[in-house]
């Protein structure tokens, strides 16, 4: 199995309850993925594994900053 880092270019990861979709955040802005090239993820892709991240979790996520994490439903952050 292989891994790849990916850096966020412009927002953070957050970090799910249950670890899903093969991502294992390190730092806010950096991650390993299985199965993907090390690279950058862009806002947008971002967003859209946030969201799935925080969909799939059990009780919570969290983060740095959940501000920071696009994708997270705003409603969510207060």
């Amino acid at each position: 199995m292989s891994w790849g880092l990916i850096k966020a270019c412009d927002g953070e990861f957050c970090v799910p309850d249950k670890p899903t979709h093969g991502v294992l955040p390190l730092t806010p802005s950096l991650a390993l993925r299985v199965g993907s090239p090390s690279g950058r993820i862009m806002r947008d892709d971002l967003a859209d594994l946030n969201r799935s991240m925080f969909d799939c979790a059990k009780e919570y996520v969290f983060a740095r900053d959940l501000a920071k994490c696009p994708g997270i439903p705003i409603s969510h952050l207060a």
